[in-house]
């Protein structure tokens, strides 16, 4: 007679078992058990010993979704210009004058009314300048003044306003200086000077810088330009208007 075995009767745990089958049924549910098989007729897929240990590692999972892009960093600051990285110039020292241009002497001109004088002045640092002056050798004019101011260069010609320096009297040879502390970033400036009477004299380099100042011909005498304007303040705008290349004054700078 044959002998049904069921696993799922875990004799071991509900009673004793009172016959044969029942020892059977306890063993049958106790392999089921240890095989993790549906029943106790299939075999397990490792070795009982091997049934505890850590399974083999599973498969790739599918790749994931795109993650969402990362917000765009803000701009950088842009960095401060610097000056020239080899200078032209050995720096400034602290109260000194410092001219427009090299010379070794110094030749005579005359300051005509209804023009505006150009002396160009290259300033290679940063720097404040507490003063503005220049010498005019010959005033017989009790009532002559003179007005300075400074202005950018722009494609070669002043342009615009920088500090009107107001008005000065030459009534009186010699040099006139104007105390007006002044800050000029590194670059070039054209030092504009103007008078309201044709009588006074001043002076300017011997040594002309025709390799700054555009010329009509080969060898004219120029050291600044000049052009035609009413006396008074300086417009906010360089008058330009048919300029041209001609002696102009030295100007020197004063150092804070």
């Amino acid at each position: 007679m044959p002998l049904n075995i069921d696993d799922t009767d875990n004799s071991a745990i509900t009673g004793n078992p009172s016959n044969l089958r029942r020892v059977l049924n306890g063993f049958a549910f106790q392999i089921k058990a240890l095989s993790g098989q549906a029943s106790w007729k299939v075999p397990p897929h490792l070795p009982i010993t091997q049934l505890g240990e850590k399974g083999d590692k599973g498969d790739t999972g599918a790749t994931g979704a795109q993650g969402i892009q990362g917000v765009e960093g803000a701009q950088g600051i842009q960095g401060v210009k610097g000056d020239l990285a080899v200078s032209p110039h050995p720096g400034f020292l602290s109260g000194k004058y410092y001219a427009s241009s090299p010379y070794s002497s110094f030749s005579t001109s005359t300051l005509i009314a209804g023009a505006c004088y150009y002396t160009y002045f290259f300033i290679p640092f940063n720097q404040t300048f507490s003063s503005i002056a220049f010498q005019a050798n010959n005033t017989p004019s009790n009532t002559q003044k003179t007005r300075i101011a400074i202005y950018t260069i722009n494609n070669g010609l002043p342009s615009e306003l920088v500090k009107d320096f107001g008005e000065i009297s030459l009534s009186v040879p010699g040099i006139k200086e104007i105390f007006n502390s002044t800050f000029l970033s590194a670059g070039w400036y054209a030092i504009a000077l103007s008078t309201n009477e044709t009588v006074a004299g001043f002076y300017c380099p011997n040594v002309l810088t025709t390799n700054l100042i555009a010329s009509t011909t080969i060898g004219n005498a120029v050291s600044g330009y000049r052009a035609n304007a009413a006396y008074g303040a300086a417009p906010s705008t360089a008058i330009v208007s048919g300029i041209f290349g001609a002696t102009s004054p030295v100007i020197w700078l004063k150092t804070a």
